[in-house]
């Protein structure tokens, strides 16, 4: 099966126009994100594991791929997926709340897990393995998570000094949930309602004075440029998906051994990934460094509140999820965190991008439906 993509394709994906092109074998992928072309989740996620589908299928199998919202954004990936407009997508579940409502209770337990690398591993290894309520919302959007994405702590970039607790009092900051939820505690902060792609502009003209996010996005998102503080926080990390899905009709049209070639590069794209966003985030704290930004930190008053608020967050997010219509949420909870527990024990070197790929390779990808 020979599967190319053309600009055509696109055009006619986005209109919503069937087309032919080719021999009724022939099947064109279009894969699209979210976030913009330069970023790490395209960069270092999905390329790398579109590029390797690729080489490995000797061409039968490629991709066109659509970053920066081109085909679908942070609002309709997850119904461009149901619908078949993509046939794969990265997005965050943070955005879809009411649509996966079982994937948002993952990110919002904020703080909790170690490393980044254990918290992914513990994310995918319970989705794939024992996860049966997490599979049923995923096909019933036919979809298929192939990776998520662990971010570091979340930060605050902003126009002054914060470090208090009495300094978010009016604070005007941009923060989505569970983020708001967390620096809410520190005081009587203002919420600053806009997107991601506002942000800038949000603290360029004072509408915002903090907008929080991974210390990656500093560089990647050029707040370096509009929020001289670079405040650290020490708390905040998360894991979200979906950083690689295909829609769940595209992975059953696949071949065992095309199905096993996707998950051999998922698990290599995720390992690539995480390390990567380490990487980032030290790089973008050493570059505020280098060019003279006042590098903050949290006092102990406000870490002392984040950690409470981190140990107590637990239950309130099973009981929200319980108020969203999930029965078993404390179930599904209380089983992630053994998972988290488990790989946070994990006998690896976390640190070396080969090891930890076949580690996810062995405990989790080799163990798909269909894989063997």
């Amino acid at each position: 099966m020979k599967v190319t993509f053309s600009m055509l394709a696109t055009v006619a994906a986005l209109s919503g126009l069937a087309m032919v092109t080719g021999p009724a074998s022939a099947r064109e992928y279009l894969y699209g994100s979210f976030a913009p072309a330069t970023s790490n989740l395209n960069i270092q996620f999905v390329e790398p594991f579109l590029k390797e589908i690729t080489e490995k299928t000797n061409g039968e199998v490629a991709f066109e791929f659509v970053p920066g919202g081109g085909v679908v954004d942070t609002k309709t990936a997850v119904a461009g997926l149901r619908d078949g407009v993509v046939d794969g997508a990265t997005y965050s579940n943070v955005s879809f709340a009411t649509e996966l409502p079982i994937m948002f209770m993952f990110s919002e337990l904020v703080g909790i897990g170690g490393v980044a690398q254990a918290r992914g591993g513990a994310f995918m290894d319970y989705y794939v393995n024992n996860c049966e309520a997490c599979n049923e919302e995923m096909e019933e959007l036919n979809q298929i998570v192939l990776a998520p994405f662990a971010l570091g702590n979340y930060n605050l970039f902003c126009t002054k000094e914060v470090s208090a607790p009495e300094d978010f009092n009016n604070l005007r900051v941009r923060a989505i949930a569970p983020w708001s939820r967390m620096f809410g505690a520190l005081g009587d902060m203002v919420p600053v309602n806009v997107s991601l792609s506002e942000a800038y502009e949000a603290l360029q003209r004072g509408a915002a004075e903090c907008h929080s996010g991974p210390p990656n996005t500093y560089l990647a998102y050029s707040f370096i440029d509009v929020a001289p503080w670079f405040v650290e926080t020490n708390h905040g990390a998360v894991v979200n998906a979906a950083a690689i899905a295909l829609s769940r009709d595209v992975w059953d049209d696949f071949s065992s051994e095309t199905k096993a070639i996707a998950a051999r590069a998922a698990a290599n794209a995720m390992a690539n990934g995480v390390l990567a966003y380490e990487s980032q985030d030290a790089a973008a704290r050493q570059k505020a460094i280098d060019e003279g930004k006042n590098l903050g930190i949290l006092n102990e008053a406000s870490m002392a509140v984040l950690d409470e608020w981190t140990k107590n967050n637990v239950a309130q997010v099973v009981a929200r999820g319980q108020e969203r219509g999930i029965e078993n949420a404390q179930e599904i909870v209380d089983n992630y965190l053994t998972y988290l527990e488990k790989w946070q024990a994990m006998d690896v070197d976390f640190n070396d991008q080969d090891a930890l790929a076949e580690i996810y390779w062995t405990e989790i990808f080799s163990k798909m439906k269909g894989v063997n």
